[in-house]
């Protein structure tokens, strides 16, 4: 569905006729429910058309295009048109380690990782250290900081996980802003 709702909104900005990602945050809700229950190879078709649709678009977009932005819904907020390219990686990187099979957060690459990092972290109001990587988030810090291996601090951020093998120079771990839809 994220890539039908990429490749519908970066066509509409190729032919300047608005098209929203998504119709409503409930549509998109309701879309999900309802490929949930679909069978497998319905499911698979589904991915491979939209894919294949998205990369076309992508394809043919001009350097003005994707200067451009695209709205999430009809209202906004607006996203840059080339923020889609990181957007769909999260996208793909994320619900494959949701999957439950042998992917797992942990199979994220590192360059991955940090940009996942670099995206969420920023609406947050405390600062997260990546122990493996040596960066903290934001650079100048802030209170509390939460630290632990970058995937783990990823899979906590994007609302997974209770916060496995990360811990708070304040006790508990600090309770999670939304971030997905707000920026």
């Amino acid at each position: 569905l994220n890539a039908e709702g990429f490749a519908g909104a970066l066509d509409g900005l190729a032919r300047e006729e608005p098209v929203a990602i998504y119709p409503s945050n409930d549509a998109r809700n309701d879309g999900i429910e309802e490929l949930a229950k679909a069978d497998p190879d319905e499911i698979r078709e589904r991915l491979f058309a939209a894919t294949t649709r998205l990369r076309e678009v992508m394809e043919q977009l001009s350097p003005a295009n994707w200067a451009g932005g695209v709205n999430r819904l009809p209202e906004g907020p607006v996203w840059p048109a080339a923020s889609l390219v990181e957007a769909r990686q999260r996208e793909v990187e994320i619900h494959h380690a949701d999957l439950g099979t042998a992917y797992t957060h942990h199979d994220w690459p590192t360059e991955f990782t940090q940009r996942l990092l670099d995206h969420t972290s920023g609406s947050q109001t405390f600062a997260v250290r990546a122990t493996d990587l040596g960066r903290t988030w934001p650079e100048d810090g802030g209170e509390p900081v939460v630290t632990g291996a970058a995937a783990d601090l990823g899979w906590w951020l994007t609302g997974r996980g209770s916060g496995e093998g990360l811990t708070s120079g304040a006790g508990p771990l600090p309770p999670l802003d939304p971030w997905q839809r707000s920026r």
